[in-house]
């Protein structure tokens, strides 16, 4: 692993961290378009630029609890080739973290956890790196596709009463 650069952020006072590469933008948060009978963890929908994107509550999808920061932000990434807002409390830096800072082998930490990619030693701070590739599953995934959004606005969620 050489040199990586991270967008960081807060939910509380937990600091996160996801590849630059998967960032496409960072936004006020807009008035979000709840949808019916969906998952807890999805806040809804927004228009960006003509386009349907769903808006996950990083925080709940985590197990932190819903959070509604007063300033927050929505970091739109790209999750398995699909564009998703995550919500964060804010977003705090661009960061460019080198090898040594970062530790992979979490096994001390207790049952892997797939969605954290590693965590970064930064001075005093700890980050958690995480990989968006995991961070839904693959009925998540689904769920959250542009054109299954479109339906499920006409239609409601048939899918979703499992969760």
């Amino acid at each position: 692993m050489a040199e990586l650069q991270m967008v960081l952020f807060k939910l509380g006072e937990v600091e996160f961290g996801v590849p630059i590469a998967k960032v496409q933008e960072i936004i006020k948060t807009p008035a979000i378009t709840g949808l019916p009978n969906s998952p807890g963890f999805l806040r809804g929908v927004i228009n960006l630029r003509d386009k349907v994107v769903p808006v996950v509550d990083l925080s709940e999808k985590l197990g932190l609890g819903r959070r509604d920061a007063e300033d927050s932000r929505v970091v739109i990434v790209n999750v398995l080739g699909n564009t998703v807002g995550l919500t964060v409390d804010f977003v705090t830096e661009v960061l460019k973290l080198e090898e040594k800072q970062i530790e992979t082998d979490l096994e001390s930490c207790g049952k892997k956890n797939p969605i954290i990619a590693a965590i970064a030693k930064v001075d005093q701070r700890l980050i958690i790196l995480l990989n968006l590739d995991e961070l839904l599953t693959t009925a998540e995934t689904f769920l959250l596709n542009e054109e299954t959004i479109q339906d499920i606005k006409t239609n409601g969620c048939s899918l979703c009463k499992s969760y």
